[in-house]
């Protein structure tokens, strides 16, 4: 446990425990909120890059709740799940509520995220790194540069002249605009200010307003234990892996948009960052350097593993193959083993559709 956080587990009664709370989020929570959050949301509001102050508020409101309610269970059963280093568990929180955020004020806004994420990761004439903690985009021969103010205010210049519809462009026209536009830039820039301006004509659709109650979108208690144990045995099994397939499968780990997920894991509080980086047998400096690249692309995998990018999907099909059989065997056994409970049945089911 992270040495931080022992006076509020230790605390005597549970007054002198909400004061070591209070302290632990506004001393180290808050300040690392505002910064996250104002440099996320800073492409997202008004003028002059700052973003919106409700939705600001909104966004660290949210994160406080999830660290709040962890630090609860965490002095409830301190010996389960215990947080190894609050500031990367607290940025991970952070970062997951300006991702959800985004997606659900600016769904089509992160749509092209993700897509440009994908043409800058997968297209040999681009590529996509970061510098000092920021991630930065650009064209292939400029990869390792910080971003450059002047290429900036070009993209910036060249975006307003621009008036391709970059949200119904085919995967083709997408590299060839993106490729376009990072070339009239002359450098490298913020991969968040390259978004921006891909994104400055996109018409966000309007939100719509919640009139009726609606009942709570909280699951079952019980299902969110069984959820959690079987997200456990699927770590175990990843960690008996052997290392080449770890790498394949979690450097490369994505939803159904293509998105990067494996910062779930330290949020479900299944693994931290440092559990990761151990299992992946990756230095944590350099792969506190990664984090921000996730997911890495198969060539980029491959030139850490030293093979090709066939070989790295190989690799990960074989990982994929192998846990689907132990996830089966695992859920066949929860069934024989717990046959008759009332809340077997769909328990099983959300399991099984997660696979």
């Amino acid at each position: 446990m992270d040495p931080i956080l022992r006076r509020f587990v230790d605390a005597a009664d549970e007054a002198e425990a909400a004061r070591e709370l209070d302290d632990l989020i506004a001393q180290q929570a808050l300040p690392l909120a505002r910064a996250i959050v104002a440099r996320k949301l800073s492409s997202y509001g008004g003028g002059g890059g700052h973003p919106d102050v409700q939705d600001r508020d909104d966004v660290i409101g949210e994160a406080m709740v999830v660290l709040i309610e962890r630090l609860h269970r965490m002095r409830q059963t301190p010996d389960e799940g215990a947080i190894e280093q609050f500031e990367n568990y607290a940025a991970a929180v952070i970062h997951s509520a300006c991702a959800h955020h985004i997606r659900r004020r600016h769904p089509e806004r992160a749509r092209l995220k993700d897509r440009l994420r994908y043409v800058f990761s997968t297209d040999r004439r681009l590529a996509l790194w970061s510098t000092n903690q920021t991630l930065v985009c650009g064209l292939s021969e400029w990869r390792g540069r910080a971003p450059e103010p002047d290429a900036g205010q070009a993209l910036r210049r060249s975006a307003d002249r621009d008036e391709q519809q970059w949200a119904s462009l085919d995967r083709s026209g997408l590299a060839r605009a993106v490729i376009e536009l990072a070339f009239a830039s002359g450098g490298p820039t913020e991969f968040e200010a390259f978004v921006a301006a891909a994104a400055a004509h996109i018409a966000e659709p309007k939100e719509v307003v919640e009139v009726v109650p609606s009942p709570s979108r909280e699951p079952p208690q019980d299902l969110v234990i069984e959820h959690r144990h079987f997200l456990e045995h699927v770590w175990a099994e990843i960690r008996a892996l052997p290392v080449r397939q770890r790498i394949a499968l979690l450097l490369n780990l994505r939803d159904a948009n293509g998105a990067g997920i494996l910062w779930l894991l330290p949020i479900a509080g299944i693994a931290s960052i440092r559990q990761i980086a151990r299992v992946l047998e990756i230095e944590e400096s350099e792969f506190a350097r990664l984090w921000l690249e996730m997911p890495l692309d198969d060539t980029a995998i491959g030139g850490r593993l030293g093979c090709t990018r066939q070989q790295v999907i190989n690799l990960r099909l074989s990982a994929r193959k192998r846990l689907f059989n132990r996830v089966e065997q695992l859920l066949t056994s929860a069934f024989e083993r717990q046959q008759g409970r009332a809340n077997l049945a769909p328990v099983s089911a959300s399991l099984k559709g997660s696979v």
